[in-house]
């Protein structure tokens, strides 16, 4: 099977996909959900907390 797309069709089907990553990380900005922060649920978060206790010897 053979698919021909236009160079209109690449354009409208990547703007499509910018558009839908775009929401995503609105979705998912620190303002949205605050929460997840002070829960330690933050991306990064757990690797600030392992430095700090290996620093302190605790680990």
């Amino acid at each position: 099977m053979r698919y021909i797309f236009t160079e209109e069709d690449v354009r409208e089907a990547a703007e499509r996909v910018i558009k839908r990553i775009m929401k995503q990380q609105d979705t998912y900005s620190p303002t949205d959900r605050p929460i997840l922060y002070l829960l330690g649920g933050a991306a990064g978060s757990r690797k600030k907390h392992d430095q700090r206790s290996a620093a302190s010897g605790k680990v």
